[in-house]
C-alpha cells in the first residue's frame, strides 16, 4: 500500500473510531513515509492526548524529536515515558544520554 492511500485509510477509520490511540500511530508512521513532517508529529501527539497514561506514545513522539534532530524536545518525553514505566532500563538508559548531551 502506498503511504497516501493508507493515509485515506487511516482518515476514513478514524472518523469511525476517533479514540483509538492506534490510528493516530498509524497515522504517524505513513505520514513519515511520505515525508510530512508536521502531519507525522501532529498524530503522534494525538495518539498521546489518546492515551496519555500509557508509556509508548511518549516514546514514539521522543523518537520522532530525536531521529530529527531535536534532543531537546525528545528528552521531556523520555522522562514522562520513564514515569510511567520506571521499570524499563532502555528509558532510563535514554534519558541518562540525552541529559549529558
Amino acid at each position: 500500500m502506498n503511504p497516501q492511500a493508507g493515509l485515506e485509510t487511516v482518515e476514513k477509520a478514524r472518523r469511525f473510531n476517533p479514540v483509538d490511540p492506534q490510528l493516530p500511530q498509524r497515522e504517524a508512521e505513513l505520514a513519515l513515509q511520505s515525508s510530512d513532517w508536521s502531519r507525522a508529529e501532529e498524530a503522534y501527539r494525538e495518539a498521546l492526548r489518546l492515551n496519555p497514561e500509557h508509556y509508548a506514545p511518549y516514546v514514539l513522539l521522543a523518537l520522532f524529536f530525536e531521529e530529527r534532530g531535536e534532543p531537546d524536545k525528545a528528552l521531556p518525553l523520555y522522562r514522562e515515558a520513564s514515569d510511567l514505566n520506571p521499570r524499563n532500563e532502555e528509558l532510563d538508559r535514554k534519558v541518562a544520554e540525552l541529559e549529558k548531551s
